[in-house]
């Protein structure tokens, strides 16, 4: 009666073994498909920014190509007021950066991949500290020349306002410029009279901040998209880790 009683209580001691390590089991197996489930919506949300990368770098080449483009002709119309005649004769140059002078294009970086990585949890999960640190700073990059966006573009368009007073801008469809053809538009042309504007005061101060404006709008956008290289490449070796 005693064996039994005892074989019972060992019998019992041994079910309650298996239970526990089959617990344990499910319980390790659950949390590896909850690992698996995380890191695959991590691999996705970084697939999905690294294409928004992709997208906005095609867009800002352009962009950044119009906007040196614009500095150049502000200092040539800065240096041919100074002159008091057109540099080298080169009036489509100082046209343009007549016609350019309230240009001033902002290309907005995709976000959303990258917000919902951060609220989830999946940004501050990623092992690589070097990734963290080149998207997150490519993000604050941007943010910053957004929060300065409007003091700049304020300027130039009070610039542009005042400009328009002096000058006559037209339509030329005869003519071919490609940096006109930016938008599809007929290729402007700019009437004026270099005295009137080397003359006027306002006129003079607002193209030389105007060339203070390009030079630090090019600067960042340069930064920024250099950023965007490094954290691609960062993203796309990310991607290809087995």
């Amino acid at each position: 009666m005693k064996f039994t009683k005892a074989l019972n209580w060992r019998n019992l001691f041994f079910e309650l073994v298996i239970v526990f390590i089959g617990i344990l089991a499910a319980l390790q197996v659950d949390d590896y498909r909850q690992q698996q489930a995380f890191e695959q919506a991590q691999y996705r949300y970084l697939a999905r920014l690294n294409e928004d990368l992709k997208l906005y770098l095609d867009s800002t080449e352009s962009t950044l190509k119009l906007l040196i483009d614009i500095r150049d002709a502000m200092e040539h119309v800065w240096d041919s007021l100074q002159a008091g005649e057109v540099i080298d004769g080169d009036r489509k140059t100082f046209e343009f950066g007549l016609i350019y002078l309230g240009h001033l294009p902002s290309n907005p970086l995709p976000r959303s991949a990258y917000d919902e990585m951060v609220a989830s949890g999946m940004f501050s999960s990623l092992e690589s500290i070097e990734l963290q640190s080149a998207i997150s700073k490519l993000f604050s990059t941007h943010a910053f020349m957004e929060s300065n966006f409007t003091w700049w573009r304020e300027n130039v368009l009070y610039d542009e306002r005042h400009m328009d007073t002096l000058v006559d801008f037209y339509d030329d469809p005869g003519e071919s410029v490609d940096r006109g053809a930016l938008f599809a538009e007929p290729s402007r042309r700019v009437s004026f009279d270099l005295k009137v504007l080397a003359a006027d005061r306002e006129f003079r101060n607002g193209i030389y901040w105007a060339r203070d404006t390009r030079s630090d709008w090019v600067e960042w956008n340069t930064l920024l998209r250099n950023e965007v290289l490094q954290a691609m490449k960062l993203l796309e070796a990310e991607l290809e880790r087995p």
